[in-house]
């Protein structure tokens, strides 16, 4: 779904990045880009910074959406695509 939405809008300016806690490897990290066939950038988070700086309570948000200035827009919390999808198409 993310991948879609990047090259449907890269153009306008969007972009996406994925960010892995899940990975401890730069190749464990290539392995997962190639099996989702990602083009737009991933970050390995290797030391879970980004996980630990954008957590909730006892969740794991597994969407934030920022805008230009790096301003969390919103936080979408282990949901089905289907909210995902609405939430890019509102964009």
């Amino acid at each position: 779904m993310l991948q879609e939405f990047y090259e449907e809008h890269v153009d306008e300016g969007f972009t996406v990045i994925t960010a892995l806690h899940s990975t401890s490897t730069t190749s464990q990290l290539a392995a997962w880009v190639e099996e989702f066939s990602s083009t737009h950038p991933v970050l390995g988070d290797f030391d879970s910074e980004v996980y630990e700086q954008y957590r909730m309570d006892e969740f794991r948000p597994q969407y934030v959406l920022f805008d230009r200035d790096m301003t969390v827009l919103h936080i979408i919390i282990d949901t089905p695509d289907l909210v995902l999808a609405t939430t890019l198409s509102a964009l």
